[in-house]
């Protein structure tokens, strides 16, 4: 059995799997996660010998469809008719992918002959595990694009597909700026910002200009395919935990030129409840969270309230402003970029 063991801010997952391939492409997924042998990066987070908070074992196998044949589902997803058996959850995906999650014990195994809805659901139980862990210790996700300039974090809060990703590699390749996500830079109770590079997606024929050896193409069943991007080229770009700087609200225009304009706090706390404490856009799916019972409320109340001070908090130490990105991708890396250097760089300081 092969095994990876990842660290996210504290939240331990090990993955498993006889499959090496499999094991390859998560490694490469969350590859700046990855704990060293022996020598976990949050050590000091947990007691020396601690398991993970869960194991994700990936069976690259027909489905054990017999586990659930005459049972009687309890719900139905967008992508999966739920089951329960005892205090296990067991979650059947059209037929093609049998995933089996023991919130109990801190396991879940994922059983599919098919690759590609292997890796993707692999992907999906790992982000939304540990989203719910870190959630547990006060540190929460958004649904944003992320850097840090000058010891301060700029997000872009826009929904997908709005061109969070180009912005994010434009800006990489300035030098002066450091990632903290492309799609889900973390907030803590403080307000401040934590980072979360994990793979990055864009389309195939989208120019990014990083070597084959850090990418790596993945056919999505409901999306279509996508070029992954590998972080670890970013590896010596990743920020630490960072203050809070600027919060853009953005929105793609038909304009050439991009602009930026004062928005009120507001505005810029909606957009951000939308997309931190009420979780639109984020890469997860919920059945992996939700236990299909009645105490399921009552476990989310202290979750959202957590989020909504984080939230209230990074945005009263925000300036915040709209950003209307224009059809020159290029220019609209420019345009942030020269509006932060004024607003933070060394000269004007």
């Amino acid at each position: 059995m092969n095994a990876l063991d990842f660290t996210f801010h504290g939240a331990r997952i090990r993955v498993e799997s006889e499959d090496e391939e499999a094991i390859r492409f998560v490694e490469s997924d969350f590859s700046l996660f990855l704990d060293a042998p022996g020598a976990p990066p949050d050590a000091a987070s947990y007691a020396p010998g601690a398991g993970p908070d869960i194991t994700v074992r990936l069976h690259y196998s027909e489905p054990p469809w017999d586990s659930i044949a005459g049972r009687k589902r309890v719900w139905r997803t967008k992508d999966a008719d739920v089951y329960r058996i005892g205090g296990v959850l067991y979650y059947d995906s059209r037929r093609e992918v049998l995933v089996v999650y023991d919130p109990k014990r801190g396991q879940a195994d994922i059983h599919t002959a098919d690759r590609d809805l292997l890796y993707e659901k692999a992907y999906l139980m790992i982000v939304t595990r540990a989203g719910a862990l870190l959630d547990a210790k006060g540190i929460h996700r958004i649904h944003a694009m992320g850097v840090e300039y000058e010891g301060r974090a700029a997000l872009c809060l826009m929904n997908m597909g709005g061109g969070k990703t180009t912005l994010a590699l434009s800006l990489m390749k300035k030098n002066d700026f450091r990632l903290l996500s492309e799609e889900i830079p973390l907030v803590t109770r403080r307000g401040s910002l934590l980072p979360m590079p994990i793979r990055i997606g864009v389309l195939p024929d989208f120019p990014h200009g990083i070597p084959a050896s850090f990418t790596k193409p993945f056919q999505r069943r409901r999306y279509g395919p996508k070029t992954l991007i590998d972080t670890r080229y970013f590896e010596d770009r990743i920020a630490g935990e960072t203050g809070p700087g600027v919060l853009f609200v953005g929105r793609r225009t038909e304009r050439k030129e991009p602009r930026i304009l004062p928005v009120s706090r507001m505005k810029a706390f909606r957009t951000l409840f939308q997309l931190c404490v009420a979780g639109s856009g984020l890469p997860q799916l919920l059945e992996y969270v939700i236990r299909f019972d009645f105490g399921d409320p009552f476990r989310q109340i202290p979750i959202h309230w957590s989020r909504l001070m984080a939230s209230i908090r990074l945005v009263r130490g925000s300036e915040t402003f709209e950003l209307l990105l224009g059809t020159d991708i290029d220019r609209n890396a420019e345009e942030v970029a020269r509006f932060l250097r004024a607003r933070y760089g060394k000269a004007s300081s």
